[in-house]
């Protein structure tokens, strides 16, 4: 072996110490990473304790691969070169190759480490470590899953005694630390892991949807897919979707996934309505299961999976009770366990992995016709395998017994072996199956001079021509035809496994034309050369926009440039060409087009009127290509000479001083811009320029490099030299942020210890010019310190764009001019009109809106009927509004002098004799299979003591649990709550939990009804509440009541607007603090706001005119992960538009939901169109022949028998045919409203109708209308919905089969009457393009 003086250096040092790692193995895996093979070094057993037990003696790797397969060494690892090395060792692949003589399909490699200088394996290297050498790059890419190189293996592959090896010895061996051999076999090889599934989508209600998810791997490209499955379910797609998913279409699934690497992976899914158990089962390595567990969940706590000690492979939870179970490759067969757990109930299954089948290394070539024999283990079969991406090796070879295979055609196939008991099958084996016989390539035996032509095979032997002066031939088996005359070709294979020798049919080479010129090569525009032959054949010019070329061999010159030609002979169709070009010349001067000066780095092409050379006198530009492209290399000036092509004649020409210089170079000052700020660009340039913005629609600049933003966004620059043209590189990105908008929601004047109250438009923190005067939070609340003045603004995040600045004054709290005090109001039903609130005769007025003069502010009473409002010092006149009820004043308005804290009571007396009450309901997110709190609110709107019952209509679909309070009575379809002596203004607020089924279709909804009534029974509020069903939501939006069909969401006048925004701390920790903005449009009434229903206690203010805010600031929200029901919140309020908006106004509406100090959370947007009245469909009736036709545009018909007010059929359709003369009517069900038709009478058609049976097909027509009877049609009349009428005559094609033409009908439904010597037959029918 190589360097075994190293050896002898160490040998004597050596003996003496006793190695301490005393066995290792071979490891060979496939790196996906890369795309190749690794091998590692596994210790065995013993550990390095010493320097030299580090130290490598010597090894060799030996690995076999295919025949046609060429290696390289790609990346080293270990060992290092030296005691503290970084550097690993290199590693050689020897010569020589070998590929046995008798098995041809084989080659071995060795490879031998470099140990000069002395390589050092890592410390601490101990049993059970696996350590990386090197990786293997092959010159063919993976066909058998990784599996196409091995390493080989002593004792089993051919060593030097065998001498088909040429006494090569490929063993493998391994020392270090002492020249005793330490290598002890290979470790089960590793291949790629194939398509290996990452996770499964399951979803099985109406439809059924699965989808795999699979890693992606950059060696293997794109997997491909085979579905099988119940009902002869089948599939190439990568999910499933199976529409209207039928009881008899459940069962188990069955997914191949396989790759142009050759690798297969199968995967087993059962698919049952409710989870079908998975019971104690076997499966093979590489294989994967979706485990199911039962019952799937239990209290809407879900099931989940476990391995119980060690897993054969890796398994990933899914929902609704199932896991995806995937077996390992390289699983050690045994018996497995998992265990399945729902609330604390548990069993366990048990999974068998059974083993590979064990095959051969490899097989050997063989011939066509041949057959294989085969190793017949009990109870296993040989089958083959076929993978389109890999092999195109379909019918190579057939199975043709026990343990036989019989070779087909030439080319490759793939054998596994498949245990008939466990279903394990086998890894790949490849079989090349060689050619018998020789074929040519296009198959015609009579060739031209000069031509060539390929035999087959092109590998694997050497080719011999018996008259090389007629034709020769490569090895590659391309042979070439030199002159006329006959040729034999003959194959000898290097093993001759396929015969001695194989031969050709005999070749023909016919002669071609000698084509010459006969005149001159070059010639000007219009002058002329001549060709031979003159006659016998065709010529053709190449370039005709050059020269042209007549078939006597004339060629014209037409242009400057160079042409070439061909001649064919017409007797043997040989074509020959003139290999020498024609160049044409411009008889005018020359003209050539250079640039004075270029930039380095830049290429300009060069441009002559006629052909010729480039140079350069200085080496400091390079010219190139057919087409000359000058490029600048590097500063300075030279030269540049244009010499014509031979026999044009001309002198050369000369550009003296041509210049290469430096690009411009451009920078930007400051790489962020905000709304309004100019920012800078500079260059450093020899020539004046100008500059450009590459996005015009974010950022400008102007010509002095001043640069001006328009929009968000990023945006760069570029500088060009007038003069040169050359541009710098593109300098950005100016990145642009708007200035934030902010807003002082209380005064700019205050007194030290007073607190400042201030919003912002998005995310970002509160900056004081003066920390001393005004601290400010995240929040906008600034705490006065001391007197003085501080400017404060808000600084966005991440742009540190400011807003506007609000300067404020603190005044000392001694010498303040202006204070502040308390105003502690209660608003209160003042039944004794005395003024005096006198509980619990009299009681508080909740919502009410009050307004002070000279404040941007509206303030509501909370439920206790109190607001507590900061002023400063002085007079105000306050009005308050009360937005529900009937008063004897209303609004209240009075003047107020503030000087120190004061409680003012403001009493509404009531007008007797209004009873009235608005119910709403919200609900949490309806999350399918799951329980969903659902509460219903009960609000007493009039000025009247109520007394009553709510009443909830339950969804029929839905289970009820957790009401609360006890309702007054509970039935299937209804739960009632008591109503006891509810006072104005307040509320009864109820809660139950509803399970939420799955979804019958994409906007399916649970529907409720709220009914309230008096203790008379009277109707005070009856209403339809549907909630959309959500397996997947956002969780904060924003709904609005009424919210009928339509995207215009058609409102009446009268209604009020009843709000709901729904929140949800999805973060990572508490929130402190959340509101609720709504902007409301122009003509929503302010007077009318109504707080009808909160999840949390907080107050609701209207910040300007045009923003309603609800602030929750000691909320304390948790985050969902901690708490997923308490991180939900939701705020519902109720208000009118303005009795005089315009008709059909449209009223839109958006939320933001601030949590805490970062941006604002935009929800969905809404909408109502406010109309006076809802449309109804028309109700116009008429008859036409034997039906009674209706106006189209309803969505059900009813149709009435007047005579009894009987109802005779309800149909989608406007068609309806009465059996009998009578007086009739429908009534049409629209989306709003139903409406009836008048009765009209109805007299039964008096054409006999036909009694024998007449077919008219299809139902669902495009172009053309079949009937089929006995009795001849004589005329069609066909009726729209719309009432026009066509006439058509039916075309006879035999004895009883006709056609009608109707592609002149537009789509819909069509009233068809077939009119006969014997009657009339009529029928319904659909057209639909």
């Amino acid at each position: 072996m190589k360097n075994l003086t190293t050896a002898i250096i160490f040998f004597g040092f050596i003996l003496s110490l006793n190695a301490q790692i005393t066995k290792v193995k071979y490891l060979m895996s496939y790196d996906t990473a890369h795309c190749e093979y690794l091998v590692s070094l596994y210790i065995e057993e013993g550990q390095i304790n010493s320097t030299i037990d580090r130290v490598l003696f010597n090894s060799q790797f030996s690995v076999v691969s295919a025949e046609d397969v060429n290696l390289t060494i790609s990346r080293t690892y270990h060992p290092m070169i030296g005691p503290n090395g970084t550097t690993p060792i290199r590693y050689e692949i020897a010569p020589p190759t070998v590929t046995p003589v008798n098995c041809s399909s084989q080659k071995f490699h060795r490879i031998y480490p470099i140990i000069t200088p002395t390589a050092y394996f890592p410390e601490g290297l101990k049993a059970g470590d696996t350590l990386a050498l090197f990786s293997i790059k092959s010159d063919k890419g993976t066909a058998r899953c990784g599996f196409d190189i091995r390493l080989y293996e002593n004792g089993v592959d051919p060593d030097a005694s065998d001498p088909n090896m040429q006494g090569n010895d490929f063993s493998n061996g391994f020392t270090m630390g002492s020249p005793t051999q330490l290598y002890n076999g290979n470790l089960p090889q590793v291949g790629s892991p194939g398509p290996v599934m990452t996770g499964l989508d399951f979803d099985l209600a109406q439809n059924l949807t699965l989808t795999p998810h699979f890693a992606p791997r950059s060696c293997s490209g794109t997997n491909n897919y085979a579905w099988t499955g119940p009902q002869g379910f089948s599939s190439v797609n990568q999910g499933v979707f199976i529409a209207n998913f039928q009881p008899d279409h459940q069962g188990y699934y069955q997914l191949q996934a396989y790759n142009k690497e050759g690798c297969k992976r199968d995967y087993t899914i059962p698919v049952f309505y409710g989870n079908q158990a998975t019971n104690d089962t076997a499966l093979c390595p590489g294989s994967a299961l979706v485990l199911s567990g039962v019952p799937a969940e239990i209290n809407g706590i879900p099931g989940s999976w476990q391995a119980v000690g060690n897993s054969p492979g890796e398994l990933i939870a899914m929902n609704g009770g199932k896991a995806l179970l995937k077996i390992d490759d390289q699983a050690a067969p045994g018996k497995y366990n998992y265990q399945y757990t729902v609330d604390n109930k548990s069993y366990e299954i048990t999974i068998e992995v059974n083993s590979i089948p064990s095959t051969p290394l490899s097989f050997c070539p063989i011939c066509e016709g041949d057959t294989l024999a085969l190793p017949n283990p009990p109870a296993m079969t040989w089958q083959t395998d076929y993978n389109p991406l890999v092999f195109d090796s379909y019918d190579v070879v057939k199975i043709i017994g026990v343990g036989r295979a019989a070779a087909v055609k030439s080319g490759t196939a793939l054998l596994q072996l498949k245990n008939d008991t466990t279903g394990c099958i086998s890894r790949s084996l490849p079989v090349k199956v060689l050619s018998s016989k020789v074929s040519l390539v296009g198959n015609s035996s009579t060739i031209c001079v000069n031509s060539t032509f390929q035999f087959l095979p092109s590998t694997g032997g050497t080719w011999t021509s018996d008259n090389p002066s007629v034709a020769t031939i490569n090895n590659s088996g391309v042979a070439t035809a030199i002159a006329e005359g006959e040729v034999t070709f003959t194959y000898r294979p290097v093993v001759p496994v396929c015969g001695m020798q194989l031969h050709s049919p005999v070749i023909t080479v016919i002669g071609n034309s000698g084509v010459a010129f006969t005149g001159p090569s070059s010639i000007c525009i219009g002058g002329t050369t001549t060709l031979s032959p003159t006659s016998g054949g065709t010529w053709v010019s190449a370039n005709s926009g050059v020269a042209t070329v007549n078939n006597q061999g004339l060629v014209t010159g037409v242009a400057a440039g160079t042409a070439t030609f061909s001649f064919t002979n017409n007797s043997n169709g040989c074509t020959s060409f003139l290999q020498t070009p024609v160049i044409v010349d411009s008889a005018s001067n020359i003209q050539v087009d250079v640039p004075l000066r270029i930039c380095i780095g830049q290429a300009i092409p060069l441009h002559a009127s006629v052909q010729g050379k480039w140079t350069s006198s200085v080496d400091i530009v390079s010219i190139t290509g057919p087409i000359p492209y000058i490029l600048g290399m590097e500063t300075g000036y030279t030269d540049l000479i244009f010499t014509p092509s031979e026999g044009v004649c001309k002198s050369p020409i000369i550009v003296k001083d041509f210049e290469v210089i430096w690009y411009p170079i451009a920078s930007i000052e400051i790489p962020f811009l905000c709304e309004n700020e100019i920012g800078k660009a500079t260059v450093v340039c020899k020539y004046p320029g100008y500059w450009e913005s590459l996005t015009p629609t974010v950022c400008s600049i102007d010509t002095d490099g001043n640069i001006k933003c328009i929009s968000p966004g990023e945006a760069y620059v570029m500088f060009t030299e007038g003069v040169t043209g050359c541009a710098s590189q593109p300098s950005g990105p100016i990145t642009f942020s708007p200035v934030p908008t902010a807003e002082i929601l209380s005064n700019d004047t205050v007194c030290v210890g007073e607190e400042i109250f201030l919003t912002a438009s998005t995310n970002g923190v509160w900056v004081s010019s003066n920390t001393q005067v005004v601290k400010m939070n995240n929040q906008g609340v600034g705490t006065t310190l001391k007197e003085g003045l501080s400017d404060i603004y808000f600084q966005s995040v991440p742009f540190r764009c400011n807003s506007d600045t609000f300067l404020i004054s603190v005044l000392p709290s001694d010498s303040c001019e202006i204070k502040k005090y308390y105003t502690y109001c209660t608003v209160f039903a003042d039944l004794n009109q005395d003024g005096v609130f006198t509980p619990p005769l009299e009681f508080v007025l909740p919502n009410a809106a009050i307004n002070f003069s000279g404040i941007n502010t509206t303030y509501f009473t909370d439920e206790n009927g109190n607001a507590n409002i900061k002023l400063d010092s002085g007079q105000y006149t306050f009005t308050v509004s009360m937005p529900y009820g009937l008063w004897q004043e209303n609004p209240v308005i009075k003047t107020l002098t503030v000087n120190q804290d004061k409680d003012l009571l403001i009493g509404f007396i009531p007008q007797t004799g209004l009873t009235s009450a608005f119910a709403n309901q919200t609900t949490d997110f309806l999350r399918c299979n799951r329980y969903t709190k659902i509460y219903s609110t009960t609000t007493n709107t009039g000025t009247s003591l109520i007394n009553g019952t709510m009443t909830v209509k339950l969804d029929e679909r839905v289970y009820i649990r957790n009401i609360s309070p006890s309702p007054l009575e509970k039935t299937d379809s209804t739960i009632s709550w008591d109503i006891s002596q509810l006072l104005p203004g307040q509320k009864l607020k109820t809660s139950f939990e509803a399970f939420v089924p799955n979804p019958s279709s994409n906007n399916d909804s649970l529907r409720f009804a709220i009914q309230v009534k008096d203790d008379n029974d009277s109707s005070l509020f009856q209403n339809n509440f549907a909630h959309l069903i959500r397996c997947s939501y956002d969780p904060n939006d924003l709904q609005v009541r009424p919210d009928r069909i339509g995207e215009d969401n058609l409102t009446l006048r009268t209604e009020a607007l009843t709000y709901q925004v729904r929140f949800q701390n999805t973060g990572n920790d508490t929130a402190f603090y959340v509101r609720i903005d709504d902007v409301l449009h122009k003509d929503i009434d302010r007077r009318s706001l109504m707080l009808i229903d909160a999840s949390h206690k907080g107050r609701m203010i209207l910040c300007s005119n045009d923003t309603l805010c609800y602030i929750m600031d000691t909320i304390q929200l948790v985050d969902d992960k901690t708490n997923y029901e308490a991180s939900q919140g939701y705020v519902v309020f109720t208000a009118k538009t303005k009795f005089d908006i315009a008709e059909g106004t449209v009223v839109p509406n958006q939320a933001h939901i601030f949590f805490d100090a970062n941006a604002p959370v935009i929800t969905n947007a809404v909408k109502n169109t406010i109309v006076t009245s809802l449309p109804c469909p028309d109700n116009a009736l008429t008859q036409d022949g034997p039906w009674l036709v209706a106006t189209e545009g309803g969505n059900q018909y009813t149709w009435i028998d007047c005579s009894n007010d009987q109802i005779l059929e309800v149909s989608d359709a406007p068609l309806y045919k009465p059996n009998q003369n009578g007086s009739y009517r429908v009534a049409v069900k629209g989306d709003y409203c139903t409406v009836e038709s008048a009765c009209i009478p109805f007299v039964v058609n008096s054409v006999t109708e036909i009694k024998e049976e007449i077919l008219v097909y299809p139902t669902l027509f495009n172009e053309k209308i079949n009937i089929r009877s006995k009795a001849s049609p004589i005329t069609m009349i066909i009726t729209g919905y719309s009432g026009n009428t066509y006439t058509k005559t039916p075309v006879q094609r035999n004895d009883n089969d006709f056609e009608v033409d109707v592609s002149d009908l537009g789509n819909g439904i069509y009233f068809m009457q077939i009119i006969t010597n014997s009657g009339t037959s009529t029928k319904t029918m659909v057209k639909i393009k």
